[in-house]
């Protein structure tokens, strides 16, 4: 009783969706593990940063507040000096030379005094270029007044404490920006990094999708071709295409079912023969039994006249003749029967393919028309030297008389070849070949295109065959000769072989 197939389980997520899940997660993980170190070298590279531009900000922001305050007492000292030189002259008296030299060892960085009038006053004193400024000074000119309508300027050549405050200015601006940029610099660095991770899980995703798909339908296509073969289509494969484990598993399942198939074809054929088998002995027994007491009777009958009728006694002996005739046909019939239900079992063991050839080559009935190639005599099969020899002979037998009953001589031709596992035996005759329709039919115990045969003998070789863990079948490709080829496949023996025999031993 065939057991029951077992029902497809219930998975509650798929192969494809346990796949994608794993390649999101692969990615997942060490980006976490990224991002939270980021966080935490972030936080203290920017609590640094903020600190160093706090700290570079206060320097800067008293720098700034010194010069303005220099710059400030600078403009107070020259307004002062400028007032006690125009206290010391005369009223409306345009300083004498020595009044100026007296002035500019007073106060060294007066440049030059010079009187004006009053309404004069608001306009801006041409600047001398006698002599270069040395770089970064620049000339301060300072007003007071002398006597009611004159004024006295005072032109003072003064650092340029503007430029450098604007300069320290500017570099405060740039440290105030810098601290906002710092302080800015996680969130904006948190929203890319999170873009990226976003867009790589997205993309992880998809290839994950992809390739799990890809993963599962394959490992579907290896599952549903098991389940077929289970419920009995046995001629299912898979048929991977590819170069990966996949291809490489549905490859040997595909191969295993091959096996599988040629060995049920096998079972089935034995199964078949052993029934033909069966029926052999029985019809075998059945026919024998009675020859004998048919063939003493009619003896007896033709013994037992005495009469002088000359027509009479010839038509019994014509009947003798007759009956002994048939008795003769059938107990070869019988014979035959009897060697296909007395079939003996193969006992193979190591033995070298010489022995086989040599046997068959020392054959009289062989030595004029069968050609043997021994071009793998040192070749050790796994084969019964008896069994393998009277398979050989009667494909051999069987060449020889279908090409002399096509006409032919009659030659047969045995070559070999070497297989992976196995030793691959062909016998090419020059008969009329074996039709499409019947390269099966001709291996059926009884079927035969000859007008005197049991058909038996092909089935017999092929059992031979079977029995050995080989095959034997008639090859689509014609022969060499123009008839039919029949290919014989024996294993490969794995076990060590004693030496060969000498020439004579058996």
């Amino acid at each position: 009783m065939t057991p029951a197939l077992p029902a497809p389980r219930r998975r509650s997520v798929s192969l494809q969706a346990k796949l994608t899940l794993v390649f999101i997660g692969l990615l997942i993980t060490p980006t976490l593990v990224s991002w939270w170190l980021v966080t935490q070298i972030g936080a203290v590279t920017s609590g640094f940063g903020r600190n160093e531009a706090t700290a570079r900000l206060t320097a800067l922001e008293g720098a700034l507040a010194a010069y303005t305050e220099l710059i400030a007492t600078k403009k107070q000292a020259c307004a002062s000096a400028t007032k006690a030189i125009a206290t010391g002259l005369p009223p409306g008296a345009a300083p004498s030379d020595a009044a100026v030299q007296n002035a500019k060892l007073t106060y060294p960085e007066l440049h030059a005094l010079t009187v004006l009038a009053a309404q004069a006053a608001a306009e801006p004193s041409p600047v001398s270029s006698a002599a270069a400024l040395p770089v970064g000074y620049r000339y301060y000119d300072v007003d007071a007044p002398l006597g009611a309508a004159n004024v006295l300027r005072a032109r003072f050549v003064v650092r340029d404490w503007q430029v450098e405050a604007q300069q320290i200015h500017v570099a405060l601006d740039q440290a105030r920006s810098a601290t906002r940029v710092r302080s800015a610099m996680p969130r904006s660095y948190l929203i890319a990094f999170w873009l990226t991770v976003g867009g790589a899980v997205l993309l992880a995703a998809t290839i994950g999708a992809f390739a799990s798909r890809r993963v599962a339908r394959r490992a579907e296509a290896v599952l549903a071709t098991t389940r077929a073969v289970a419920q009995g289509d046995m001629a299912a494969r898979s048929r991977l295409l590819g170069d990966d484990e996949f291809a490489e598993l549905a490859e040997g399942v595909d191969t295993m079912l091959d096996a599988l198939q040629e060995s049920q074809r096998h079972v089935t054929y034995l199964q078949r023969v052993n029934t033909w088998q069966d029926v052999a002995r029985r019809l075998a027994h059945e026919i024998k039994n009675p020859l004998t007491p048919i063939q003493l009777a009619v003896q007896q009958c033709v013994s037992a006249y005495r009469g002088d009728d000359a027509a009479f006694g010839k038509t019994l002996h014509t009947a003798q003749e007759i009956v002994e005739d048939e008795i003769r046909s059938l107990r070869r019939l019988v014979d035959t029967f009897r060697t296909l239900g007395q079939l003996p079992r193969v006992q193979a063991t190591p033995m070298r393919l010489a022995l086989v050839l040599d046997d068959l080559s020392h054959m009289p009935e062989f030595s004029e028309l069968v050609t043997i190639d021994r071009a793998h005599d040192d070749i050790i099969a796994m084969a019964d030297r008896l069994m393998l020899r009277r398979l050989l002979a009667n494909l051999i037998d069987n060449g020889m008389q279908a090409g002399q009953g096509h006409g032919r001589a009659g030659r047969v031709q045995v070559s070999t070849s070497l297989d992976a596992g196995a030793i691959t035996c062909f016998i090419d005759d020059e008969g009329p070949g074996v039709k499409p329709g019947n390269a099966a039919a001709i291996f059926e115990p009884y079927f035969t295109t000859k007008k005197s045969g049991t058909g038996l003998g092909l089935s017999i070789a092929k059992t031979i065959a079977i029995d050995h863990g080989g095959d034997l079948v008639a090859s689509a490709s014609p022969s060499p000769l123009g008839g039919a080829r029949f290919v014989v496949t024996i294993p490969l023996a794995t076990a060590a072989v004693p030496p060969a025999p000498t020439r004579g031993e058996t």
